[in-house]
């Protein structure tokens, strides 16, 4: 059932329905003689900046409506291209970029509709990105612990779970090589993903300020053979 799921594939899924909302918004408010006032009635408007929405009542609404789709399609574009659906994989550096590129940017009346909904496209991917390690983490686990009922043993390393237990050594979906494991002295293991920022932290899970959940920001994404 673990093997079976697809948490990234899930969330490009989503963000194709994003896209296909996108341009159904886009295109009805084309169909409005007045879309400037259709945005003016939902909430959104209070967070335009002053300048900008002083611009949006001067500029032609075609052009305006037709930039910020483009810009939102790229947008859109770019955040898909970073998943590797076929085998599982996401690179966090190229949406990094992506999010700097987008930040480092210029607000304007062209861009500002399009540039709001950035951070939850990207959000939804580091979410699915959560989900997928997670997933191929509990596989994996179960995988061992049915070697150590079978072996009376763990095993000192994920390639000796091959093929009995699992078809192959489960990759890191956020690196090219495999998911790291690590047995203690107590014969406690650490099985973890290096996390979204690229670094073997050795199994050391970073905390949010002031609170016991992790920050998918920083450290390694860890699966611990007993609870903590």
């Amino acid at each position: 059932m673990l093997e079976a799921s697809n948490w990234l594939g899930d969330s490009v899924r989503v963000l194709r329905g994003e896209r296909a909302f996108s341009r159904l918004c886009y295109s009805q408010l084309r169909d409005k003689d007045h879309w400037l006032r259709e945005v003016k009635g939902e909430m959104v408007w209070s967070t335009v900046p002053r300048p900008i929405t002083w611009a949006l009542n001067l500029l032609p609404g075609d052009a305006v409506l037709d930039r910020n789709q483009a810009a939102m399609e790229q947008a859109l574009q770019d955040d898909l291209e970073v998943v590797n659906v076929a085998r599982r994989k996401i690179a966090p550096a190229k949406l990094q970029e992506v999010e700097r590129v987008s930040e480092a940017s210029w607000s304007t009346p062209y861009n500002w509709f399009a540039k709001s909904s950035f951070p939850v496209h990207s959000g939804i991917l580091v979410l699915g990105a959560t989900a997928e390690v997670a997933v191929t983490e509990a596989r994996t686990a179960c995988a061992i612990e049915r070697f150590r009922l079978t072996n009376g043993r763990l095993p000192t390393s994920l390639p000796e779970l091959v093929p009995a237990f699992l078809p192959s050594v489960p990759g890191d979906a956020l690196a090219d090589r495999p998911l790291r494991f690590a047995v203690g002295p107590d014969q406690a293991y650490r099985l973890y993903s290096v996390g979204w920022n690229q670094t073997d932290d050795d199994g050391t899970v970073a905390l949010r300020p002031n609170s016991t959940r992790r920050d998918d920001k920083k450290g390694d994404w860890v699966w611990w053979s007993a609870p903590r």
